[in-house]
């Protein structure tokens, strides 16, 4: 995310909606004509491609309301990216037994 101190903590998020916007109103949209309508950069559309894979919009409600909470929890664009990371990893993976994964947690914790 650009480095701008006006934007809102919730940007990224209005960027999610603009392209699920946009790629309804056209589904055949480039990441070149995105990147220009949403003032962004190509390699910013992939990444915000990657968070709107994973949200749905009553997650994106969710994100908004917990914004609005006293305190508010913000989840920032970086968080976002990694979480969307983490879901593509855990897609591309079988599922693993719990035991052995908590096997492999207690070795890599430091005693």
């Amino acid at each position: 995310m650009s480095d701008n101190s006006s934007e809102s903590p919730l940007d990224w998020l209005d960027k999610v909606e603009d392209m699920n916007r946009m790629l309804l109103e056209d589904p055949n949209m480039t990441q070149v004509n995105r990147a220009l309508k949403l003032k962004v950069s190509e390699a910013h559309v992939s990444y915000l491609a990657s968070i709107r894979a994973c949200l749905d919009p009553a997650a994106i409600q969710r994100i908004r309301s917990a914004a609005k909470e006293k305190p508010g929890y913000i989840l920032s664009y970086s968080r976002a990216r990694a979480l969307a990371g983490l879901k593509c990893i855990i897609r591309r993976k079988r599922p693993v037994n719990p035991i052995q994964s908590a096997q492999v947690i207690r070795l890599k914790t430091p005693a």
